[in-house]
């Protein structure tokens, strides 16, 4: 891409990597780092003519959400979405939201509409953001039994 002086660079984080929430712990620390790099790498990449594009989606419709917890009395993703009376987005709908801002080389991609509003939340107001965490982690745990 150097040689060429132009690319592209699409690293997959998630929406963990932008909002912590509770139970993912380890996961979200991964996500964050995931976001650091790609955030540290773009002024550098660009100028080599690359662009850095972070994806951080919330959950998408895949085999992933009905994988089996590793911790005992955990939930599988599914269950937790359930539980918070959410829905995971199509597979579709993501790929095409990240397509287009990969071609427009947009530094970061946050879908869907509520991740949005958890991420502006999460910045701009910690102390609701800190209320809706025990919240989710009270009304999951209340789940997990």
């Amino acid at each position: 891409m150097i040689a060429r002086g132009s690319g592209q660079i699409v690293n997959t984080a998630s929406a963990a990597g932008i909002m912590a929430a509770p139970f993912t712990a380890s996961y979200s620390m991964s996500k964050y780092a995931v976001v650091g790099l790609s955030q540290a790498l773009r002024p550098e990449a660009a100028r080599h003519g690359i662009g850095v594009t972070v994806l951080c989606p919330g959950m998408v419709e895949t085999p992933i959400l009905d994988q089996p917890p590793t911790d005992a009395g955990a939930l599988t993703p599914r269950a937790c979405l359930e539980t918070l009376g959410l829905k995971p987005i199509s597979a579709e709908s993501f790929a095409r939201t990240a397509l287009t801002a990969v071609a427009k080389n947009k530094p970061m991609v946050v879908t869907p509409a509520n991740v949005k509003v958890g991420f502006g939340i999460s910045r701009h107001t910690p102390r609701l953001n800190r209320l809706l965490n025990r919240s989710i982690a009270e009304r999951v745990a209340r789940a997990m039994g």
